[in-house]
């Protein structure tokens, strides 16, 4: 039986959210520079105020993330047509925050349907210090708030698959259920997997008289998950925003971008033939906790002195995670990219076990030990473990891309207000700290890198940038090194070309990091 909550419960809680809240808004404030994927809420948010039906429809994102960002606007007093992007960036991250240390508490819950009490501290704990659920959490991004509806319908359903024989207590968590999936699928798209894993819980753990209650059970999940994840679907005529099931299901792989080009530096997704995915995955999920976690994990789930799980959580959780990854499979299969953030639900899903891999290493070096000796036993595996895991959160994020905030930051400050500033397409980071976004006439989008298949050449580029110089008579111009789809030998020469005098530009402001350099323009008139 699952321990009754206690007064003891809630103290773990609120320590817990203590210690979660006070590393995500530490993260917070080392975010170096906003992602890619940030900027595009931003400006998906902007689109949903003004058009909502075609918004939706223009983009592959879910909703639900920008809709929050834009309630989060309004409590920090901003509005839809804001152009300062603190106040985009602190929404954002409120939203993250929030997110993040809900994760954190429900990690704890989950664990203690799992295990027990001392197991979900200790997960908690991991939780709270858990580097990738930080880092996270202090960007402008869906993943937090996403995993935390998942992680609530994970505990619904599993609320529903232990309370088989109460007809109106299975139903009623099972529509609990439905529903945290469906708002966890306005944010993204791998909630479906919690869909089905429950789903096939109620199927698989019926024993026979009570098949007719849990298909019952099954369709209240469907029925209120319909109900809450159907109007983006109503209003876009597709399952999944540009994108279906038989898209990933027999699609063909597609040249993506590589991070390791130089394009491809911009881009969190890396391209990658599917048949090194599984390789690429389970490094991502190692990573993911820095390999601590995941260390701990394999010790939980291999070693025999472990702790072990309850045999109906622990079915819900493999198949959740089974599934998730099949969907990365799928998804590297079809569009050939991966990101770490597609393995967040595994991570999460794991730390219980990284809870039990730590008690079980720590019982066996105690043992080794007189009894008066546990307490400094345990005290120093917490701090060999829990010191790193403190120090992975506390890293800058993002922090190559510092030079695009530097750059961003001081056109807002020197351009001016209205003054027209050209850049090529992929640098909406720089633009939104320089409070300029994509359709703002003050942002002239110029010297795209051209098609994956077709790159733009150095001097076919040179001859369209000096010919939108003439004719749209822009003051500033923005480039960054290594962000085109070129060699090196050939990003160099393009600069070398831009800064010597062929063009009626001058280097006004340089920024860099060890990737990068920023060139910020003014023109010659």
């Amino acid at each position: 039986m699952t321990p009754h909550l206690t007064a003891s419960t809630w103290r773990h809680v609120a320590a817990i959210v203590l210690l979660a809240a006070l590393v995500r808004v530490h993260a917070a404030s080392r975010l170096e520079c906003i992602s890619r994927d940030g900027v595009h809420f931003v400006e998906f948010a902007k689109q949903l105020a003004a058009d909502p039906v075609a918004a939706m429809k223009g983009t592959s994102k879910q909703p639900g993330y920008s809709y929050l960002l834009l309630g989060a606007m309004r409590m920090l007093g901003g509005d839809s047509t804001s152009k300062d992007p603190q106040t985009w960036l602190r929404a954002g991250q409120m939203v993250a925050v929030l997110g993040g240390v809900a994760s954190c508490v429900l990690v704890y819950f989950l664990t203690r349907r799992l295990f027990d009490p001392l197991l979900a501290g200790i997960a908690g704990l991991f939780a709270a210090l858990w580097p990738q659920g930080a880092e996270l959490s202090g960007d402008v991004l869906s993943d937090m708030p996403h995993l935390a509806l998942y992680l609530a319908a994970l505990l619904g359903g599993l609320r529903a698959l232990e309370h088989s024989d109460c007809m109106r207590r299975m139903t009623g968590w099972a529509a609990a259920c439905g529903a945290m999936v469906g708002a966890a699928y306005w944010l993204r798209q791998e909630a479906l997997g919690a869909v089905i894993a429950v789903g096939a819980g109620l199927a698989l753990g019926s024993k026979r008289g009570r098949r007719g209650r849990a298909a019952i059970a099954a369709l209240s999940i469907f029925v209120t998950f319909g109900a809450v994840a159907s109007p983006p679907s109503l209003i876009t005529g597709s399952v999944m925003p540009n994108k279906n099931l038989r898209d990933l299901l027999l699609g063909e792989p597609a040249g993506s971008l590589s991070v390791n080009s130089p394009f491809g530096a911009f881009v969190l997704a890396e391209w990658l033939p599917w048949y090194k995915a599984p390789g690429r995955m389970a490094d991502a999920w190692g990573a993911s906790g820095k390999y601590i976690l995941s260390t701990l994990v394999v010790i939980g789930l291999f070693l025999r002195s472990a702790p072990r799980a309850r045999t109906t959580g622990a079915r819900l959780v493999g198949m959740a995670i089974g599934l998730q990854l099949v969907a990365v499979l799928l998804r590297v299969k079809t569009y050939g990219e991966i990101s770490s953030r597609y393995m967040v639900i595994p991570a999460a899903l794991t730390i219980p076990w990284a809870a039990a891999g730590f008690t079980t290493l720590v019982s066996l070096v105690a043992a080794r030990w007189p009894p008066h000796r546990a307490p400094a036993v345990i005290a120093a595996a917490l701090l060999v473990v829990l010191a790193p895991l403190a120090w992975f959160c506390t890293r800058p994020i993002h922090a190559d891309k510092a030079c695009l905030r530097e750059a961003g930051q001081w056109l807002e400050q020197n351009a001016g207000r209205d003054a027209v500033v050209m850049a090529h397409d992929r640098l909406e980071q720089l633009m939104f700290y320089a409070g300029r976004f994509k359709g703002d006439p003050r942002w002239i989008v110029a010297g795209s890198a051209g098609a994956p298949d077709a790159p733009v050449k150095p001097a076919a580029l040179l001859n369209e940038l000096r010919a939108t110089l003439a004719d749209r008579r822009s003051q500033w111009h923005v480039e960054v090194t290594r962000t085109r789809r070129w060699s090196d030998a050939e990003d160099e020469a393009f600069f070398l070309e831009l800064r010597g005098g062929a063009m009626p530009l001058r280097v006004v402001k340089r920024f860099s990091t060890g990737k990068h350099d920023v060139f910020v323009f003014e023109a010659n008139r």
